[in-house]
């Protein structure tokens, strides 16, 4: 067993080590909902915003003076860039919550089975999430970067 009762002694230094993983298993179902409801919370927005986006498009107008033809534009292709934006980042928030919520669920398993095969799979899910994070993280800075270059350069 990863975790045997007989590494779990009081002499041992591992022996808080369930007691570390509880409060982790605390932390991920916490993060986990948090990124369930920013998920719905996207997809609120969205669809508020869809719906909206004629009176959106002519405050955009009369604000920054932005032509018809650029309104128009926004109005019938930005709906649609808007909605696909939207639901990849609406959807990479539920995968995050699925790998953190399951990570949980089965660290719980292994607790009340002592199964071996849910811990490993509570890491494997734990580590699906951390790599699926950083790729999103790299995404990230490498958009904010180009944004920055853009912005400066044009």
């Amino acid at each position: 067993m990863y975790l045997s009762e007989n590494t779990l002694n009081a002499n041992s230094p591992n022996h808080d080590v369930p007691q570390h993983y509880d409060t982790t298993t605390k932390w991920t179902r916490f993060i986990g909902i948090i990124y369930i409801l920013t998920g719905i919370s996207l997809l609120a927005l969205f669809i508020l915003m869809i719906t909206q986006m004629d009176e959106i498009a002519q405050l955009l107008m009369s604000y920054y003076g932005i032509s018809q033809q650029v309104i128009d534009l926004i109005a019938n292709w930005g709906k649609i860039i808007f909605g696909i934006i939207m639901a990849i980042i609406a959807f990479t928030f539920f995968i995050n919550a699925y790998f953190l919520l399951q990570a949980r669920s089965n660290y719980t398993q292994y607790r009340e089975t002592k199964n071996e095969s849910y811990l490993a799979t509570s890491f494997e899910n734990l580590g699906s999430y951390f790599v699926f994070s950083t790729i999103l993280s790299i995404i990230s800075t490498l958009s904010s970067i180009g944004l920055i270059l853009f912005t400066l350069f044009k």
